[in-house]
């Protein structure tokens, strides 16, 4: 009992930090959409909405370099090899830099077929030009940076991972209100702030390694080891399709939205920023279970792995419970934080429910995720979200037909549903990957 309490306060020492740093993430695009919600036009709402799309679906594509490093360095962290530990990091930094440079290379061409697929307004699509041009020269930061946090995730160096996230972030929140609000920049504001805290972040990133770029020298010629490279790029590989389902099921959730006209659109895009803030947290629990999860490898009778699909269990609970009461209590106020134009703030009301309905169906794909990646375990993860891309793809076709704007969100909800109750059927699957007997947790 002792051990399972000391076990409990170092997952939730290391977990809830992790959910407060996440939660900031969101809070950025949230943050864009209100203060532009509140002064400019439905054109800038939306220009900024379809634009935040477009480069959240460039960073969650590559958003496997955070997840596996993640979990090869929590591997490596127990094996206690200093080679392994640092070579977690020198591979994925040298592959995001990359893939950075490869996203700048080809953003003309990404943004030209965005546009040419959601067909926008020409004000619109001034808009989203305006955003997107400036915000994507970040990109190359963002990916370094997602594998400098990733490998002190990985290290369980939770203060230093807090320090880089809330106060690129927090910047980012003030520098919006100053570029915005006091000097009217509008949407071009709006990136440039986003941009400035997205390289004072990689700045402070590099700065809390300072102590460990000698080592990394060190062992830089081995970073090109075959067994490494080979996991590593297997992990990418499914993680990489995960997201690609993901953000097939986004992208194609504004395109239909885009359909039932700008104040539709604009309604769901503030719902989906409600949505993403609870997912979040999610996402926090997901992180420090791919700590704990990767470590137990070495856990021959599987108490380890048991005491963690338990314990990220109860947080997913405590989590929902805490979400949909503290949306229960806000109530219909929640939207007038994002927007005070009547017609869309009409729209959120009547969908209300949305809100309520997410953080339990969602809830427990999101935070199982990481337990199955700190495993390695990442066929399963993309075998589901391909699975509930094909439910969404299908129930959409038949439900908007029948109850429109409505029905998307119903496809949207299975989409969840079938991720959730996919990974709940794999679980037994992971004491067989250990070569334990599976009792019940």
């Amino acid at each position: 009992m002792k051990l399972k309490s000391q076990f409990v306060k170092e997952y939730m020492k290391v977990t809830i930090p992790f959910m407060f740093s996440t939660l900031t993430q969101p809070l950025l695009s949230a943050t864009d959409t209100a203060v532009i919600g509140h002064l400019g036009s439905i054109e800038d709402i939306v220009g900024i909405t379809l634009g935040s799309t477009l480069i959240n679906t460039i960073c969650w594509i590559f958003g496997f370099l955070r997840v596996c490093t993640t979990a090869d360095s929590s591997r490596a962290k127990h094996s206690q090899n200093k080679e392994d530990v640092f070579r977690a990091i020198i591979m994925p930094a040298f592959l995001a830099f990359c893939c950075g440079v490869f996203i700048l290379l080809m953003n003309n061409i990404i943004l030209n077929t965005y546009i040419l697929w959601i067909n926008p307004q020409t004000v619109i699509t001034e808009r989203l030009t305006d955003y997107y041009r400036i915000i994507v020269l970040g990109i190359p930061f963002v990916f370094i940076n997602y594998v400098i946090l990733g490998w002190l995730m990985g290290q369980r160096r939770i203060r230093q991972s807090l320090i880089i996230q809330v106060f690129g972030n927090l910047l980012n929140i003030i520098l919006d209100f100053i570029f915005v609000m006091n000097l009217n920049s509008g949407v071009k504001g709006v990136a440039v702030a986003t941009l400035i805290s997205q390289c004072t972040s990689l700045i402070i990133g590099v700065l809390t390694l300072k102590n460990d770029i000698p080592k990394f020298k060190q062992y830089a010629n081995t970073f090109l080891d075959k067994n490494t490279l080979f996991r590593y790029l297997s992990m990418s590989r499914d993680l990489m399709f995960r997201t690609i389902c993901l953000l097939i099921h986004n992208n194609l959730f504004v395109c239909f939205s885009s359909s039932f006209g700008k104040d539709i659109l604009a309604a769901n895009s503030l719902i989906i920023q409600c949505n993403l803030l609870i997912s979040y947290l999610f996402e926090g629990i997901a992180n420090g279970s791919s700590t704990f999860s990767g470590t137990s490898y070495t856990d021959d009778s599987g108490k380890s792995l048991k005491e963690i699909i338990r314990i990220t269990t109860k947080a997913y609970l405590v989590i929902a419970f805490i979400s949909v009461s503290a949306l229960q209590l806000v109530g219909f106020r929640l939207w007038t934080v994002f927007t005070d134009y009547q017609p869309i703030y009409e729209i959120c009301i009547s969908y209300q429910w949305v809100v309520l309905i997410f953080p339990l169906i969602s809830g427990i794909g999101l935070s199982y995720y990481g337990i199955f990646s700190g495993l390695g375990k990442t066929k399963e993860i993309a075998l589901t979200t391909f699975l509930g891309l094909l439910g969404f793809i299908i129930c959409s076709y038949v439900m908007i037909q029948s109850s429109g704007n409505t029905g998307l969100w119903i496809a949207s909800l299975l989409f969840y549903a079938i991720r959730s109750i996919g990974l709940l059927i794999y679980i037994p699957k992971l004491y067989l990957h250990l070569k334990i007997s599976v009792n019940k947790p």
